[in-house]
């Protein structure tokens, strides 16, 4: 697994007080792992200080519906 795939399933673990182990990169954050709007919010905003990047809101709306 590289660095950005371990990050991202680090932080999607914190936001949802899940263990990483947990968090696969397969996981659907609303249906295994129980996500909900908020906790997307939160996500966004850790990954793109993490790595120093901008997601556009719909890109994240998209990303949410499975587009």
């Amino acid at each position: 697994m590289n660095d950005v795939e371990q990050g991202v399933r680090e932080i999607v673990a914190e936001a949802l007080a899940r263990d990483v182990s947990s968090v696969a990169l397969t996981s659907n954050l609303m249906d295994d792992l129980g996500a909900e709007s908020l906790d997307f919010l939160d996500i966004v905003f850790k990954i793109e200080q993490r790595f120093a990047i901008q997601i556009t809101r719909g890109e994240m709306e998209k990303a949410a519906r499975g587009d």
